[in-house]
C-alpha cells in the first residue's frame, strides 16, 4: 500500500506545479506558472523554482536566477547529471519551439546556461530531458515532435562522448506510437513514460 499525500503549502499554490525533482542536497526543484510582479495569469511564464528542506519542512520556493529563468521564455522540466554538476532543462520561445539547455550547478544557483549541441531540431519542440547513465554511458532521453518519428511527440535518446552528443535516435515503435509519448524517465533498467496511445490505467 502506498500513501500519496499533497505536499501542500508553501510549495503548492493556486498555480500549476509540476515536474518536481530532488536535488543532491535534498532541495526540491519544480516548474510553475505563477503570476508575480508585473505578470498576470494570462501572460505569466513557466519558471523553475527551488524549495530548501529545513527540519523536514520545505520552505517558501524561490525562482532560479535570471540566467535560467529568462522572463520572456518558458523554462521547466529539469534533470541532474549523476554527479550533480550539470542540470538539463527545457526552454520554450513559443508554444511550438522549445530547446534543451544545460547549466552549471553551484551552491547559489545555476550558471553558464547553453543550448545542448547536436540535440535540438529547428522549429520543433525538444523538451522534457532526462539524463542518466546506462552501462557507464551518459545518455539523454527527451521528447520531441521533430520529423522522422512515429507520430506526434516521440521519445528520443542521445549519448554523450566527452562533450559531444551522438545523433538523436528514435526509441522505436515498441515505445512510440502515432500519438504522443512524453516525460521519459529511466530508472533501474527501465524506461518510464506517459502516452495517450498505449493502454494504461486511465486517461
Amino acid at each position: 500500500k502506498t500513501l500519496i499525500s499533497n505536499i501542500g503549502e508553501p510549495v503548492n499554490g493556486q498555480a500549476s506545479e509540476f515536474a518536481a525533482i530532488l536535488g543532491s542536497n535534498g532541495e526540491l526543484y519544480f516548474s510553475s506558472i505563477r503570476a508575480e510582479g508585473e505578470s498576470t495569469p494570462q501572460n505569466a511564464k513557466v519558471r523553475i523554482f527551488r524549495s530548501q528542506l529545513q527540519d523536514s519542512v520545505f520552505q517558501i520556493a524561490q525562482p532560479l536566477n535570471a540566467e535560467v529563468n529568462i522572463p520572456t521564455y518558458h523554462q521547466g522540466n529539469c534533470s541532474f547529471s549523476k554527479d550533480g554538476s550539470t542540470v538539463y532543462f527545457s526552454r520554450c520561445e513559443t508554444e511550438s519551439v522549445c530547446r534543451i539547455y544545460r547549466a552549471e550547478v553551484r551552491d547559489d544557483g545555476w550558471y553558464s546556461a547553453e543550448e545542448v549541441p547536436g540535440i535540438n531540431a529547428a522549429q520543433c519542440r525538444n523538451t522534457m530531458p532526462n539524463i542518466t547513465v546506462i552501462e557507464g554511458q551518459e545518455t539523454l532521453f527527451f521528447a520531441s515532435d521533430r520529423p522522422g518519428g512515429e507520430g506526434g511527440f516521440d521519445i528520443w535518446w542521445s549519448e554523450f562522448n566527452d562533450d559531444e552528443t551522438t545523433a538523436p535516435v528514435n526509441a522505436g515503435y515498441e515505445v512510440n506510437s502515432m500519438d504522443n509519448e512524453i516525460t521519459p524517465f529511466y530508472f533501474d533498467g527501465g524506461l518510464y513514460f506517459s502516452s495517450d496511445w498505449h493502454v494504461g490505467f486511465g486517461g
